[in-house]
């Protein structure tokens, strides 16, 4: 097995001929339980006579990693530099190009998305399945409106700050004045808003799971997960499955979720939902 780490939200599992696994880990600006998750998979799908082995690298401007030509880089860039990565695993000649899993959690299952079907490197092969992890339904602009009502707790202070979500958002896509701080991010918002997830899910050929928290507050667990559920494909393999008291990031959560929880330490990744996701990935088996 091999694990290549690419420090952000988005997975991909690859295996070789003889089913040994190898996992590249392409990030987008993600949590510390990314690295939890993967660890967890391996320890339960990834033992093999090979053995397993891990590399890191950071997503662009993050610790060593160059940020690239430009201080203020798109969607459509990090979406490139996870394409090249795939490409890059693909080509190793331990790793069988033809059994190439993506898993997305969040912003990252959006990413998992937008290469479903796109061929890896210059070769035909496409990915063989897809998994989607607290994956958004709807375009991220609905996402970040719910995210704000549920964070804000004061009526008047949530109307207003939803009202400046939609302004900045009306911004972006008419090129429009913006405050300071989302200038940075104008071009990555006007790229990642111009992508659909139900458009792109129902045009995947692989199978596709789809898993969500039901304590989540980042993603709907009604209005996101269903949608995603209820648009899958009828390819073999498909499935869904909501844990209703695991948050984002598929932690037993007892009370209400925060961003303030996910900083306990002494929390870890649901076993029944890596148990869950290890015995999807073994029903994929030839």
């Amino acid at each position: 097995q091999h694990i290549f780490g690419f420090k952000g939200w988005d997975w991909i599992i690859n295996s070789s001929a003889d089913w040994g696994i190898a996992m590249s880990l392409i990030n987008h600006n993600h949590w510390a339980h990314s690295i939890e998750v993967i660890s967890r998979v391996v320890q339960r799908y990834g033992r093999h006579p090979a053995g397993c082995g891990a590399r890191r690298c950071d997503d662009r401007g993050v610790g060593d990693s160059e940020l690239g030509t430009t201080a203020t880089p798109g969607y459509l860039v990090l979406i490139d530099d996870a394409r090249r990565a795939i490409a890059a695993a693909a080509a190793r000649p331990e790793v069988d190009g033809d059994r190439i899993i993506l898993m997305g959690h969040s912003l990252g299952a959006l990413t998992a998305l937008v290469l479903a079907n796109q061929r890896i490197s210059r070769s035909k092969r496409r990915p063989s399945a897809i998994v989607l992890m607290a994956g958004a339904g709807r375009n991220l602009r609905e996402v970040i409106y719910d995210q704000v009502s549920a964070s804000v707790t004061d009526p008047a202070e949530r109307e207003a700050a939803i009202a400046q979500a939609h302004e900045v958002h009306a911004n972006v896509m008419t090129d429009g004045p913006l405050p300071a701080s989302s200038e940075p991010v104008r071009m990555w918002m006007k790229e990642v808003f111009g992508h659909e997830p139900i458009a792109l899910l129902r045009t995947v050929r692989a199978p596709v799971l789809v898993v969500q928290g039901g304590r989540d507050f980042q993603v709907h667990p009604e209005h996101d997960f269903e949608a995603l559920a209820s648009a899958l494909n009828r390819n073999r393999g498909s499935a869904s499955r909501r844990f209703d008291a695991l948050d984002h990031l598929f932690k037993e959560e007892p009370g209400r979720s925060s961003v303030g929880h996910y900083g306990d330490l002494s929390r870890h990744v649901d076993r029944e939902f890596i148990g869950y996701l290890v015995s999807w990935l073994q029903s994929l088996e030839p």
